[in-house]
């Protein structure tokens, strides 16, 4: 069979479908709009003189008419992406795309006083329909309906970097899409062409080779498109649209970004919990799927409806850890804690997710059973423990339950501590002296914390010995002791306007109320963890008062709605040395009377540059370098003054760290390396537990 022959029309969004390999390909009209492809039979005509490269040529002279008699393909492949996408130059009635090699042509430069340009994305006068009209009539004289595949786009609200999940930024996303709806709903409306519609199940991809743009996608987007248009060229189907989705690149892309999913709670971008299959994949571990992926993309396309069915029908020949897996989710979600032929540690061996449900399992055996009295102090780090020794009591194990309790202690002083509780609870119960002595153990000590990621992060290394009392978040205690800011109260009954986030209507409410203070009065809280991010974050003044609002706060629907009574500012701008010391004698009076000794002071180092995901150093993002060096000195001016007014704990390590792209939340300015927050967090056992 002869090699059938594409010509592409759009940009590098089909190019890097990497169509050569099955295919002969034309792409000698590709990064040019459709729009000036053909061009306007009454405007001027242009002859390229000198040498110029065929795509400069090809827009110039308006070759595509030459291009499809000569060089005659079999099948046209359209996307929308450029045309969408780049501004028109118009001379003498006739029409170019501004695009780089437009702009460096001699062309450009002896004629660039006289060029309107035309904004195609953003310009909702301009009528369009003319030129895509001319290059329709052009295109449907070499290709019918059979022949023409339109490949959709959009720019996505994700965009991936390495094994990140993380938001678009981009402001002109909403008004390209619109833009690029209308362009491909017009091209199917005139010419019924296949289409390919699966671009709302990938994202953007950072680190592809053509960087950040609106139609660069993830590679596994391009190999799925080759696929359906190799099947079209192929058949030629009498089904027209194409949005299927395949699980084995879904799966292998959630396996890919799981960790972060998990820790920005967007495993939704990917699984859909109400699916038996999805449920059963978010039930288990990132070591389960990554060892038996094969296995599940088997179970799928089987079309097994139930854990049961497939531990009946599926040959687990080569794998018997997965069947041990599927066990433990079976007797966890049916409630079962004691199910013959179940290995419950398999849930911290593959790092199962069903622990969750598991740990609420165990606590209400351990409820039923009363042995605890108060409190229960179990969670999902220590309940595979709780289980164990139980279990160990339960046979009459006494030697072992001992053990498990001494093992236990995850640092050297902690033997001391499970000594001390051991001996108390002999005084009692001898029997059920080291399960109770382990629940006085767990016993975390309550913090508040005052500040920001920062110091969220260094919490997240935690393993069960601290409870957060209050997280005060975007909320500058140089602003925290003011007079209420006037606000309709009603509106935070809208979740709509805080993202559904009823932790956004908290820190938000609290910041207009100047309540944060009154809060923190009646946490319980034995010590306060402070940094002080919130000094360099924009601030605005809105009825009189002061709001820190960083971009995340000013993307809201309710910051939207005050936006035009707002004023964008920062703390040095509306506050002066001496206003700053006064209001940090407010509060460092408060923080001595509320908490005594019992602060941890965590400073902060603004960086100005981070490490990408190759560990090469580059510019943060978003951020002029004199913007962040002034911030730099300003954050560390008034870190040293609260040092030398508040005697105090304090974690200095930021400094010796650089800013990471690797971190959870990608790089920024005090985002650092993974060995920064495990330090932190050792301080604070140091601090508090040995205190």
């Amino acid at each position: 069979m002869e090699m059938p022959i594409i010509r592409l029309n759009g940009s590098s969004y089909i190019n890097d479908m990497e169509l050569r390999e099955r295919y002969k390909v034309y792409n000698d009209s590709c990064w040019i709009s459709l729009l000036s492809l053909v061009g306007n039979p009454e405007g001027a005509t242009v002859a390229v003189d000198g040498p110029a490269s065929p795509l400069l040529t090809m827009d110039l002279e308006k070759r595509l008419k030459t291009a499809l008699e000569e060089d005659p393909a079999d099948f046209l492949v359209v996307d929308m992406c450029y045309t969408a996408g780049h501004r028109l130059c118009v001379w003498k009635d006739q029409v170019f795309t501004k695009n780089p090699k437009f702009e460096e042509s001699r062309f450009y430069a002896e004629h660039q006083e006289e060029i309107e340009e035309i904004d195609v994305m953003r310009d909702r006068n301009f009528d369009w329909k003319p030129y895509m009209d001319r290059y329709l009539d052009l295109i449907t004289k070499y290709f019918d309906k059979n022949h023409i595949i339109l490949v959709k786009s959009r720019c996505p609200k994700w965009f991936v970097t390495h094994k990140h999940v993380r938001k678009v930024q981009k402001k002109s996303s909403k008004v390209y899409n619109r833009r690029i709806k209308e362009l491909e709903d017009y091209f199917v409306e005139k010419t019924d062409p296949y289409v390919i519609d699966i671009y709302s199940q990938y994202f953007l991809d950072f680190n592809h080779k053509k960087g950040y743009t609106m139609s660069s996608y993830e590679k596994p987007f391009y190999h799925h498109a080759r696929r359906l248009i190799s099947y079209i060229i192929r058949y030629q189907p009498e089904k027209r649209v194409f949005t299927e989705s395949e699980f084995y690149i879904r799966f292998g892309r959630f396996i890919k970004y799981y960790d972060n999913l998990f820790a920005k709670n967007n495993t939704t971008l990917f699984m859909d919990d109400s699916k038996f299959i999805d449920h059963l994949i978010l039930s288990l571990g990132r070591p389960v799927l990554t060892e038996f992926e094969y296995d599940i993309v088997k179970i799928q396309q089987e079309g097994y409806t139930s854990i049961q069915e497939i531990l009946d029908k599926y040959d687990f020949r080569f794998s018997e850890g997965l069947r041990t897996c599927l066990k433990v989710v079976q007797a966890v979600e049916e409630g079962d804690l004691f199910r013959e032929g179940v290995r419950y540690e398999a849930i911290y061996e593959y790092k199962m997710k069903i622990v969750k449900v598991y740990t609420e399992l165990v606590k209400k055996e351990l409820e039923k059973r009363a042995w605890l009295d108060g409190t229960i102090y179990i969670n999902e780090v220590h309940a595979g423990i709780f289980d164990a020794m139980m279990r160990a009591l339960d046979a009459g194990k006494e030697k072992e339950a001992k053990k498990l309790l001494f093992q236990a202690a995850e640092e050297d002083f902690e033997h001391d501590r499970i000594k001390d509780c051991y001996h108390k609870e002999l005084e009692g119960d001898k029997q059920l002296a080291p399960i109770r002595a382990l629940n006085a153990f767990y016993e975390p000590v309550q913090v508040d914390l005052w500040g920001s990621c920062i110091t969220r992060e260094i919490l997240n290394e935690d393993t069960g010995r601290f409870k957060i009392g209050k997280y005060a978040y975007r909320n500058s205690f140089l602003f925290a002791f003011d007079e209420p800011i006037p606000y309709d109260d009603a509106k935070f009954e809208d979740l709509s306007l805080f993202e559904n986030s009823n932790w956004r209507v908290g820190y938000i409410k609290s910041a207009f109320h100047k309540d944060l203070p009154g809060q923190l009065e009646t946490t319980g809280s034995q010590w306060l963890l402070l940094d002080f991010y919130d000094l360099i974050c924009d601030v605005v003044k809105y009825q009189g008062g002061y709001l820190t609002a960083d971009s995340e706060v000013r993307g809201l629907g309710f910051y939207k709605e005050i936006k035009e009574d707002c004023e964008l500012t920062t703390v040095e701008d509306v506050l002066s040395d001496e206003e700053i010391k006064a209001r940090f004698e407010t509060f460092i009076e408060f923080l001595k009377r509320r908490y005594g000794k019992q602060i941890i002071f965590i400073k902060a180092d603004v960086k100005l540059k981070f490490l990408d995901y190759e560990r090469r150093k580059k510019a943060i993002r978003g951020y002029k370098q004199a913007t962040l060096k002034k911030k730099k000195a300003f954050l560390q001016k008034w870190q040293d003054y609260f040092e030398e007014q508040m005697n105090c704990h304090v974690i200095d390590y930021a400094k010796d760290y650089e800013a990471d792209d690797l971190c959870v939340s990608g790089a920024f300015m005090v985002h650092y390396e993974k060995e920064f927050y495990e330090k932190g967090y050792q301080a604070l056992l140091d601090i508090i537990l040995r205190h």
